[in-house]
C-alpha cells in the first residue's frame, strides 16, 4: 500500500513542478514585450541610404548627421531582424552603434 501512495505523491510532485514551470514561463513571456521582426533583403549601399531604407521598412524614426556617415557603405542586411538588429547589421564595420532614445513630452507642458 505504501508503494501506491508514494507513486501518487511522486506524480503529484511532478505535476506541481510542471505547473510551476509553466507559470514561470508564462509570467516571463508576459513581462517581456514582443519585439517586431521584419524580413529584409537589402544589398550593401551608401550608409545614409541604408539607414533611411531600414527606417522605412521597420516603421521607425532614425536621426543621423549625413556629414558624419559621409561616404561610408553599409553591410548587406538580409534575413529576419528586429529594427535594432537590422540597424546594427547595416552599421557593422562603420564604427557606429545604434542608440535608442525616446523623448516624450506631455501635452500642455512647455519645453524649456
Amino acid at each position: 500500500m505504501l508503494g501506491a501512495h508514494s507513486s501518487v505523491a511522486a506524480s503529484s510532485v511532478r505535476l506541481a513542478t510542471l505547473l510551476a514551470l509553466l507559470a514561470v514561463q508564462s509570467i516571463a513571456a508576459w513581462a517581456e514585450p514582443t519585439v517586431a521582426r521584419y524580413r529584409l533583403d537589402q544589398p550593401s549601399m551608401p550608409l545614409s541610404e541604408a539607414l533611411k531604407s531600414i527606417a522605412r521598412q521597420t516603421n521607425i524614426s532614425v536621426l543621423f548627421d549625413p556629414s558624419v556617415v559621409g561616404k561610408l557603405v553599409s553591410r548587406a542586411v538580409s534575413g529576419e531582424f528586429s529594427a535594432v538588429e537590422a540597424m546594427s547589421r547595416a552599421l557593422e564595420g562603420a564604427y557606429f552603434t545604434p542608440s535608442r532614445t525616446v523623448v516624450s513630452v506631455d501635452r500642455g507642458q512647455r519645453f524649456r
